[in-house]
């Protein structure tokens, strides 16, 4: 029986070992530094871009958080909010706005109705998961456990 690893080795002695031409090494690693810059994912200029873009956001962001304070501010001011809820002058003027127009009166309806029926689905709810928790509590007791 002949030994796979001799038999190998008088098989590759039979070549010679060439020698790479001068600057092989140089073109080798100048071919694959190209190919990695071209398949390079972020590449400088798109970090550069997502740098200034995150930085974008954080300014509108920070922006909108102060434009939204400043102008509760100046309407509350204007339309004297607190002063009108404290005074109850909001509750008493109601009436009479309803009266005013009609359409309000309508809207104050619907609303009622849509609270009972809320309220209507809610209690149903509630009748349902006592019934469920009742079938549940009577097939215990049935099983023994």
């Amino acid at each position: 029986m002949i030994d796979p690893e001799k038999e190998m080795e008088s098989y590759l002695s039979r070549f010679r070992r060439k020698v790479p031409p001068p600057g092989f090494k140089e073109q080798l690693l100048g071919r694959v530094e190209e190919r990695r810059k071209l398949e390079q994912v972020i590449t400088p200029a798109i970090l550069k871009i997502a740098v200034a873009c995150l930085a974008l956001i954080v300014i509108f962001l920070g922006a909108n958080f102060f434009i939204n304070r400043t102008e509760e501010r100046y309407l509350s001011a204007f339309l004297d909010i607190n002063q009108a809820i404290e005074s109850g002058v909001v509750k008493e003027a109601l009436p009479s706005l309803l009266a005013d127009v009609p359409e309000l009166a309508g809207l104050e309806k619907s609303l009622q109705i849509l609270k009972r029926r809320s309220q209507e689905k809610d209690e149903t709810r509630k009748q349902k998961i006592e019934e469920y928790l009742n079938l549940l509590n009577m097939k215990e007791e049935y099983n023994g456990s």
